[in-house]
């Protein structure tokens, strides 16, 4: 917007935005989902020294061992766990327009507030109001390919906001048309959207917005759908406002028989299929993923499907094939994420399309100081800073542990160089531990 923003350029602060490459060849499985074999994953290029497995590694504090396993929703969490299940239930743009192919990003939204950096403060205090109404919300974000950073491309979000009631839905809907097309006060960094409609869709509240100065045009749609608002953003260059017109239909078209399989929890005011809210880690995998330290920023802990999954990475489309062929469709979320394939291959098959897009895209591959054992690290020197991801793996284990520095200084990119190393040890640490044999949880 600005309203909801007009742009979607810093969408989420997500370290896991380093993505993955082409798929491997077809994977080998045994008949429990396991494998009797020994780990090929430190095969893999760059990977650590199997020498190195008895050294004692500088974990920076961070703990060492799988947390205990999640306890069941209560009604103060089970919220939490709705939102993480419903980024299933949620289209990637790609699924509605295959030009929208780099991914930008996706998060649970657990109140308004978690809203804050693709709509604007006027919409966010509107929506809080509502917090105690709201079920679970999720979204999702894209892109086209674009030559420059700077450069227009055709450009969306996807919400989906689950309330108490239809009516409830269909109150903030409307409040949030009202909201996007108000008069900007003097000094309001807002826009103020023209009033619109989309073709087949009477109950949409729609407008758009054109930049003066670019020529872009925004379109923001909400509708109210049972106890849901959808609301869909997309911007595009001069001369392709109609390609918006047309996505915001297929991409509700697409939205609406997922919502219908969503399996929410039943509210007060009796909308919803469930009785219970769906478990935090169903799979026992959350329970593997790296935890915050004292004093680190919060991280809410759960787990994500295919969708979810690929969502946190800008090439969506690959990254959702390669993990539901290599079986993890449920992958474990917190200061990490953690992938259970089912089988080594499968492992290897995860952690060689992460590399091989990192290296596509112009990072580095470079030694893990500690010479950390199955894990293989890239760096990528941008403008505005520098990324850094490893990969641990163990048998059917894959983790992800990234951060990025904001400046290219020295000391800071040795200090995060530092830091990424530290969980990457103690995620090695945690994976030796892992269960190599458990079945993996296939919905």
């Amino acid at each position: 917007m600005k309203k909801l923003k007009a742009s979607v350029v810093a969408l989420l602060s997500v370290t896991l935005l380093s993505a993955c490459g082409n798929l491997p060849n077809p994977l080998s499985k045994s008949q429990d989902g396991s494998t009797g074999q020994t780990s090929t994953a430190t095969d893999a290029v760059g990977a650590g020294k199997e020498s190195d497995a008895g050294k004692a590694f500088d974990t920076g504090g961070f703990k060492t061992e799988p947390r205990e396993a999640y306890k069941d929703p209560t009604p103060e969490t089970g919220h939490i766990s709705e939102a993480f299940l419903l980024a299933e239930y949620v289209p990637m743009p790609y699924e509605v327009d295959p030009v929208l192919s780099k991914g930008k990003g996706g998060r649970a939204v657990l109140g308004a507030g978690n809203l804050g950096m693709i709509a604007s403060n006027r919409a966010v205090d509107m929506l809080k109001a509502y917090d105690n109404r709201l079920q679970s919300g999720y979204y999702n974000s894209a892109e086209a390919p674009k030559a420059r950073a700077v450069d227009p491309a055709m450009t969306t979000f996807q919400v989906v906001l689950r309330y108490d009631s239809p009516a409830t839905a269909q109150e903030v809907a409307q409040k949030l048309a009202e909201e996007i097309t108000a008069p900007v006060a003097e000094g309001e960094l807002a826009v103020s959207y023209v009033p619109d409609s989309i073709p087949n869709m009477p109950n949409t509240y729609a407008a758009h917005y054109t930049s003066e100065s670019t020529g872009e045009t925004d379109y923001s749609a909400f509708t109210p759908y049972n106890e849901y608002v959808v609301y869909t953003w997309t911007s595009t260059p001069v001369g392709q406002e109609q390609w918006s017109r047309d996505y915001v239909k297929k991409s509700y078209d697409k939205q609406i028989p997922l919502l219908e399989q969503f399996p929410g929890i039943k509210t007060p005011a009796g909308y919803g299929k469930a009785t219970n809210y769906p478990p935090h880690d169903p799979n026992n995998i959350a329970i593997y993923a790296l935890q915050k330290r004292e004093g680190d920023s919060a991280q809410v802990p759960g787990t994500y499907g295919p969708r979810g999954t690929a969502a946190f990475y800008s090439n969506t489309k690959n990254i959702y094939d390669t993990i539901t062929q290599a079986g993890s469709v449920k992958n474990g979320k917190t200061v990490s994420l953690v992938f259970r394939a089912d089988n080594d291959f499968g492992a290897q098959a995860i952690l060689n399309s992460f590399m091989s897009k990192d290296l596509q895209a112009g990072a580095k591959q470079y030694d893990e100081p500690q010479g950390v054992p199955g894990t293989s690290c890239t760096e990528n020197e941008e403008v505005n800073g520098t990324q850094y991801a490893c990969y641990v793996t163990n048998g059917r284990y894959v983790a992800d542990v990234s951060d990025r520095t904001y400046t290219n200084k020295p000391q800071d990119k040795a200090d995060k160089k530092q830091l990424v190393s530290q969980m990457a040890a103690a995620q090695y640490e945690i994976l030796k531990k892992a269960d190599q044999k458990i079945e993996n949880v296939k919905n």
